[in-house]
């Protein structure tokens, strides 16, 4: 509600962009915007714009835009309820319109400041560097707030950010010890009442979409059978993604480094919807951790300092992304591995992408993708393994196919690890190591546990079975393999031979 007329106190405002932070704790742009309201006796108002186009361009799943918009409905009220702070919600067509739009409401709200948190990738890096440019009587600020150590502040001797993740591991930690970690606090509760025409033109304009509802959305409709699941499996809203934390560091980090491996467990953390989407920020998951392991990052538990790792691996992907924009762009790390003939058969990809590969582990991971937008990271890593490898598909394929099933879909770490996979990339698992999907089955789910859950044609076949690849598979319905893994560990070395000319 507005406050008494004596608050009034400027007609200007300031207006702080939501993005990828949708999130009222540790949002640095957000607590600096707040800071400059209070000291400019302003009011703050907060900004998102909904651009279906935009999603659809960069693949975002149906899960991602529903969670997205549905944590947006949770932000909102938190915004409104615990900091007077109103949030406009605005749809774009495309790129141009959202400038338009950004014209349109500093207009409208007479906006002297403009905060937001600075994204890394190319084409909303360019973005942002011509929202600054048009904007010429606004005070843009674009903050620092993805990443914990700011991509640039870890370099090598001749200047450039690490290629090799235990280097950038060794340097990012020596960096986060000389620097403290520190969260941002909330946005102060807003004490200035607005104009009555902004208080117009954000009533009219506050109105969240969904595409259950609205016809612009429907490319990201949820089937019942996934809308049930996602509101069992994914809790909306900041206080859900911080009690999931809370949860992990209590109950299972302890145990992080035996569990993680095996599906059949729910031994990972299930964060990354939250930290990849903005709810919960990557230094409030770190500092929870850190302070679990009293403050150590290379001694104490070594299941905490394993997680910790995987914090890292994150900051080093985007810090790769920053460094080599080329990876943003369709082209491998090693520009070499461009010359490598990709294979690209259809009925193969499908075969993947539908999980009836005949590889009961593989079928797992790629089914559990698509009935619940996640996959346990072991699976990441065997299924991309065996579509770039045995099947000698390009990696890109089945990257985009990632992106457009995962709630948790993030183009450096998506990118990373599937260029880890192909060996393509930085860092990357050597050309010569080929997962052998059975082997990997057996260590990782012995019992089956895992591929009945997802495999359910198998779930009268006995454990051991499950690792023969014998004719008794195909006798619960269960398909054929689609290739001797044997036989293309051999076509994939050679071809691997010919562009390293070995």
């Amino acid at each position: 509600m507005p406050l008494s007329k004596k608050n009034k106190l400027s007609s200007q405002t300031v207006v702080h962009w939501f993005r990828v932070d949708l999130r009222t704790s540790d949002n640095a742009a957000l607590h600096l915007a707040s800071l400059k309201a209070k000291r400019e006796r302003m009011p703050l108002i907060g900004l998102y714009i909904i651009s279906a186009k935009d999603w659809k361009r960069h693949d975002a799943s149906n899960w991602k835009v529903n969670f997205i918009l549905k944590n947006l409905s949770t932000l909102k009220v938190d915004l409104e309820t615990k900091f007077s702070i109103p949030l406009i919600i605005k749809v774009a067509e495309n790129i141009k319109d959202v400038y338009e739009i950004l014209k349109n409401v500093v207009e409208k709200l007479d906006t002297k400041y403009l905060y937001f948190n600075q994204e890394y990738e190319v084409h909303e890096n360019q973005r942002d560097e011509m929202v600054q440019a048009i904007l010429d009587s606004v005070e843009v600020k674009r903050i620092h707030d993805q990443c914990i150590v700011m991509p640039g502040s870890v370099l090598t001797q001749e200047g450039n950010i690490p290629k090799v993740f235990t280097p950038f591991k060794r340097s990012w930690i020596k960096f986060v010890y000389q620097s403290p970690v520190k969260t941002f606090p909330s946005p102060e509760k807003s004490e200035v009442e607005l104009q009555p025409l902004a208080e117009d033109y954000i009533r009219s304009n506050s109105t969240i979409p969904f595409p259950n509802h609205d016809n612009f959305l429907n490319d990201f409709v949820l089937s019942t059978e996934k809308a049930d699941f996602f509101k069992t499996y994914y809790p909306i809203g900041e206080d859900s993604g911080l009690a999931r934390l809370t949860e992990f560091v209590e109950k299972k980090i302890e145990k992080y480094k035996v569990t993680r491996d095996y599906p059949a467990l729910e031994g990972t953390s299930n964060l990354s919807p939250y930290i990849t989407n903005g709810i919960i920020s990557s230094r409030t998951a770190f500092l929870a951790a850190f302070k679990k392991n009293n403050e150590r990052l290379e001694s104490g538990n070594e299941n905490i300092t394993t997680w910790i790792s995987e914090i890292i691996w994150r900051e080093f992907y985007k810090h790769i992304l920053v460094g080599y924009p080329r990876v943003s762009k369709n082209k491998p790390f090693k520009l070499e591995t461009d010359n490598i003939q990709w294979n690209y058969d259809e009925k193969l990809f499908k075969a993947w992408c539908d999980g009836k590969t005949g590889y009961p582990f593989v079928d797992a991971g790629m089914r559990e993708l698509n009935t619940t937008g996640r996959m346990h990271n072991r699976l990441r890593m065997v299924v991309s393994n065996f579509l770039t490898k045995d099947l000698l598909i390009d990696w890109r394929l089945g990257e985009r196919y990632f992106m457009q099933n995962l709630i948790d879909g993030d183009l450096s770490s998506n990118n990373g690890g599937w260029q880890w996979s192909a060996s393509t990339g930085t860092d990357s698992q050597p050309y010569f190591r080929l997962f052998n999907p059975i082997l990997q089955s057996k260590k990782f789910d012995k019992d089956g546990v895992y591929i009945k859950k997802y495999v359910k044609e198998l779930r009268n076949c006995s454990g051991s079975s499950l690792h023969t690849l014998t004719a008794q598979l195909q006798s619960f319905g269960y398909p054929k393999p689609i290739v001797d893994h044997s036989t293309a560990r051999e076509l994939c070395l050679t071809e691997f031979k010919r562009i390293y000319n070995k």
